[in-house]
């Protein structure tokens, strides 16, 4: 929304989107990454901005990538000697693509590891030009040249296309609006849910009955065909373990009644066990400078009372994080139910600390909070 702050446009938007049937009812909102950072003002809105969605009967998802959602300061700046030897896009854009992507022209390319074949039903090389292209976060930079060859090239005119093709594509790609290098990791990121995604799993922690929107949306993303190779792993959680068989078959049935397909479904036990002490000092560590004695600002602070009422929750979230590390370390993508803000009960840094420690260090995570509408279609 022109004009107006995070928070009050958020509002607005919530409010004034759509009508009758057709007004949206789940609010989408990307992970807050620098909650400890930011200053207390931008934290308080975005907290706010969850209890309002809350206040206005729609749900919430919230998403989190490792590396974030904002990749404007990703590009490497701090070589500058290899940022001047890169070509801008303007060069590429106004002296190559028009010409060079024609399947008879002599642009080729090649890298100093590839080996020189000058057989006739190969592409042939010749040095000239260096450029930059991203090889890997690791490396940094790999060395590619780009030449015109005067010599001919015998191939199929659709392989010389595609390969005319790539080495542009990866040299404009491989640089910011400002000119730095991008490390060639960032497109991935960010085409993550545009690609057709490789055998992995997504896994459901169903973990409260919100409507069931928790387990529909796995689901849809799952029906796509970037995501249909992934398998549907359902978690659902068990106090008792004497009973565990039991409670297994009760949630097969009831997902056999909604008509959702899944390859696996585990009753994890153990839940009210205590947090290890390593991962009770990480969240603590979390928390440092949110304290009673040590916050500067009154209404960002997590006091010693607060902290005492909500330890039984708070533990259920630590100990969610270490079955998540056992369970869903590999997946490609993990859903979860979303911990409710309860208002006036729970501050914003002890809030954003339960939702750190359950997404930190995990694959691409979707957190979900229902708005308690039923949105499955029961079968009987």
């Amino acid at each position: 929304m022109d004009g107006l702050d995070f928070e009050n446009g958020a509002r607005a938007l919530i409010q004034a989107s759509g009508i009758g049937k057709l007004k949206p009812n789940v609010v989408m909102i990307g992970f807050k990454n620098d909650w400890q950072t930011c200053n207390t003002d931008d934290l308080l809105a975005y907290f706010n901005i969850l209890h309002n969605t809350f206040d206005n009967r729609m749900a919430v998802t919230i998403l989190r990538l490792q590396d974030g959602l904002d990749y404007t300061k990703s590009s490497d700046e701090t070589d500058d000697g290899m940022l001047s030897m890169a070509p801008s896009s303007a060069d590429l854009t106004s002296d190559t693509p028009t010409n060079l992507l024609r399947a008879d022209s002599n642009f080729s390319i090649m890298s100093p590891s590839m080996p020189r074949n000058d057989s006739e039903n190969s592409l042939t090389f010749k040095s000239s030009t260096p450029y930059f292209v991203p090889d890997s976060p690791a490396s940094s930079m790999k060395h590619y040249s780009v030449t015109l060859d005067q010599r001919s090239v015998v191939a199929s005119p659709k392989a010389i296309f595609k390969a005319k093709k790539k080495a542009i594509t990866e040299q404009i790609l491989s640089k910011g609006a400002n000119g730095s290098v991008i490390h060639s990791s960032v497109p991935e990121s960010m085409s993550l849910f545009r690609v057709k995604q490789k055998h992995g799993t997504i896994d459901v922690w169903w973990l409260y009955d919100d409507g069931g929107l928790t387990i529909l949306l796995p689901y849809i993303i799952n029906s796509r065909s970037n995501w249909s190779g992934c398998k549907l792993r359902v978690f659902a959680l068990t106090n008792r373990r004497q009973e565990l068989e039991l409670e297994e078959r009760n949630m097969a049935s009831l997902l056999a009644k909604f008509r959702i397909d899944y390859s696996s479904l585990t009753m994890v036990a153990g839940i009210t066990e205590p947090p290890g002490t390593e991962t009770v000092s990480l969240f603590d560590n979390l928390l440092e400078g949110f304290r009673e004695n040590e916050a500067s600002d009154q209404e960002c602070m997590v006091t010693d009372e607060e902290y005492s009422i909500q330890k039984q929750k708070t533990d259920r979230q630590l100990r969610l994080r270490e079955l998540l590390q056992q369970n869903s370390k590999d997946a490609s993508l993990i859903v979860m139910s979303l911990p409710m803000p309860r208002k006036g009960s729970v501050s914003a840094p002890l809030y954003m600390a339960w939702l750190e420690v359950l997404t930190r260090d995990l694959p691409p995570f979707i957190l979900v909070r229902g708005n308690q509408s039923s949105v499955l279609t029961f079968y009987s």
